[in-house]
């Protein structure tokens, strides 16, 4: 890499990403369907730390080609609760996926959602979740 400037230069080197991947479903009690449905906080959790603020981005990818029901990625705090394993209670919204510049649930095998994440003893967490409480997959 070379540099050429008419003005000081400070570079440095990104590290490159860190790349997590997961496995989850949604099955039984675990399937708790949409935000304003009160199984909401069944579906499958995911806390979320980081050291240092940091953006980030959240795929979500149903691997059922058949599966028609739709989906989205949500992301809570709460930052009385520094020690929970599970999100229960009251929360902040952080984040949620948007397609098309709707901020629905999206009837396709894959959504994202891109956030900027601060350090700190409360975590975030990560909820996958379907339309319609007891769908599976």
């Amino acid at each position: 890499l070379s540099l050429v400037s008419t003005a000081p230069l400070r570079v440095t080197r990104i590290p490159p990403p860190r790349c997590v991947a997961l496995e989850g479903e949604w099955k039984g009690p675990s399937a708790g369907g949409q935000r304003k449905e009160p199984t909401y906080l069944n579906n499958p959790q995911y806390r979320l730390r980081v050291s240092q603020p940091a953006s980030i981005v959240l795929v979500l990818t149903c691997h059922d080609p058949a599966s028609e029901e739709a989906m989205a990625l949500h992301v809570m705090r709460n930052k009385d609760a520094k020690k929970m394993d599970r999100l229960s209670g009251s929360h902040a919204l952080v984040a949620k996926s948007m397609m098309q510049g709707s901020y629905t649930y999206w009837p396709m095998g894959e959504v994202s959602l891109e956030l900027n994440v601060d350090a700190g003893p409360a975590p975030y967490f990560i909820i996958p979740s379907r339309y319609h409480p007891g769908a599976e997959g």
